[in-house]
């Protein structure tokens, strides 16, 4: 990348190879022990396993209608799946490799607005972060799609700032395969539009060559096209589908419909499984778990005294504003509907975006530790308690075990696969993925389950410990004995801590 010398930005140096692998494998390694000490796949991820078998198997359109998911994820699952040991091992893998080879576009990203010095401990930050780590190496989406997201801000930010032309063709195709990953990807493409314009009006100042133009138009073209080219056959098929012009079938688009007075699917589910809550303290709650609260003091002295350590806030503002950009979708969702179940994963790319002055904060901290031990005549190594801290509570968050108290769930899974179930009635759909059966999940047929089980042609009746507030525990449980099931098994350690109980019942003989 050649360096504005009118943009105020520094000419950087060649890419620090050794100090960049260092750090992809610190984020390789910390990934790689949260999935190998987890206990389950998350909440989502039956589904977009279930979605993977289909795709697999050449259903196609049944596996994206299955869920509505975007299709990347479970397409790769499904391809890779036969090479790595089956579908659910795909998944990991996928994620775990795709988020920490993610340290590369955090770090020139944070390059073309800062510096190679704040650059790097981004990147370390990026690597160590505890919830952007848990996150990112699991069963799901995330960790590909923050990969993508970050390739494609990083390669447009640079393509726009006169670095390598073949960065265009790049920039676009890594914001198509976001937007294929996730629905939020379409931000990806926002905001290179939004470069874009403020690229154009950069060269209109400074009075670009006929050459610098034709360069330009090119490859904003180009990237266009990449875009296009990935994006458009999916947006076409989901149009089709929806009868009118569609980026994606997932749930946030009935809130949306419904808020501009369109017909829609009814949102009453919605107001049947989350209460309505009040908006600033629910989204302060879910950007401080994403931000991960230990951090948030590094994050607030960044902001204060980011002109300590080389940033200037003109020369930033861009990737502020990005980061700001890449939060709005959750926040402006849950402003049309307050019962919208908004989650910290949905904030995890703008929170990556502004990871360079949570960076900024330990410099800021490490060069006045730094100067205080010089005046005291401290040990030196005093001026590094700093990033001690914010690495010690980004290891106490990350390694433990995770979900260790639904041992029991793979327990009962492997149990129901035995008995060759094909269909179970069940709270929670990972049980079911565990027992390769079709899981007729929700919380509907508790009120119902004689009527469920007939009509569904169940082969059990699967309840666990963690959805008991729907089914008022053993007092429902003695209700099913009267209204004719047994218990088939019982899976309890003793405790959550040791694992969830998951209760399994079935028709009694004869009826």
């Amino acid at each position: 990348m050649v360096g504005d010398p009118r943009g105020g930005l520094p000419a950087p140096q060649p890419p620090p190879g050794r100090v960049l692998a260092a750090l992809a494998l610190l984020a390789l390694a910390v990934r790689l022990g949260i999935a190998l000490w987890t206990y389950s796949i998350a909440s989502d991820s039956s589904f977009y396993l279930e979605t993977a078998a289909l795709l697999a198997a050449g259903r196609f359109e049944d596996g994206l209608l299955l869920r509505d998911l975007h299709p990347l994820f479970p397409l790769l699952v499904a391809w890779t799946g036969p090479f790595l040991g089956g579908l659910e091992a795909a998944a990991w893998v996928i994620s775990t490799l795709a988020s920490s080879a993610a340290v590369f576009p955090v770090f020139f990203l944070t390059r073309t607005f800062w510096s190679d010095g704040v650059a790097k401990w981004t990147a370390f930050a990026y690597a160590i972060h505890p919830i952007l780590a848990l996150e990112s190496s699991d069963a799901l989406p995330t960790g590909l799609y923050l990969a993508l997201f970050l390739a494609a801000l990083a390669a447009g930010a640079s393509a726009l700032r006169s670095g390598p032309w073949a960065l265009f063709p790049a920039a676009g195709l890594a914001a198509g395969l976001a937007y294929l990953t996730r629905a939020e990807g379409i931000v990806a493409i926002a905001l290179l539009l939004a470069g874009t314009v403020l690229a154009l009006a950069r060269r209109i100042r400074k009075g670009a060559s006929g050459r610098e133009w034709l360069a330009f138009g090119a490859g904003v073209l180009v990237a266009a096209a990449a875009f296009n080219a990935v994006a458009l056959p999916y947006v076409a098929w989901l149009s089709r589908k929806s009868g009118k012009f569609a980026i994606t079938r997932k749930g946030g688009t009935v809130i949306v419909d419904k808020a501009l007075g369109q017909d829609a699917r009814d949102t009453d589910a919605l107001r049947k499984t989350a209460p309505a809550r009040p908006y600033l303290p629910t989204i302060a709650k879910d950007f401080s778990q994403a931000c991960f609260v230990a951090h948030l003091p590094f994050l607030a002295i960044g902001f204060t005294f980011a002109g300590r350590v080389g940033g200037r806030w003109l020369t930033q503002a861009p990737l502020l504003a990005a980061g700001l950009a890449a939060l709005a979708p959750p926040l402006l969702l849950f402003a049309l509907n307050s019962y919208f179940r908004t989650s910290h994963r949905y904030m995890l790319a703008g929170v990556t975006l502004l990871l360079p002055w949570m960076a900024a904060g330990v410099l800021v901290l490490v060069d006045a530790a730094r100067a205080l031990a010089a005046r005291r005549s401290w040990p030196a190594w005093l001026a590094y308690v700093p990033a001690a801290l914010f690495l010690a509570a980004s290891v106490g968050k990350a390694v433990r075990p995770r979900r260790a108290d639904e041992v029991t769930f793979v327990e009962a899974g492997r149990w129901l696969a035995a008995q060759g179930s094909r269909k179970v009635l069940t709270t929670s759909p990972k049980i079911a993925w565990y027992g390769r059966c079709d899981p007729l999940a929700g919380h509907d047929w508790i009120g119902r389950p004689r009527e469920a089980w007939k009509e569904s042609g169940a082969d059990f009746l699967v309840l666990d410990e963690g959805s008991e507030r729907h089914f008022q525990g053993p007092e429902y449980l003695r209700d099913l004995e009267r209204r004719g099931f047994e218990q088939a098994a019982l899976f309890d350690r003793g405790g959550r801590k040791k694992g969830l109980t998951v209760w399994i019942y079935r028709a009694k003989a004869g009826r």
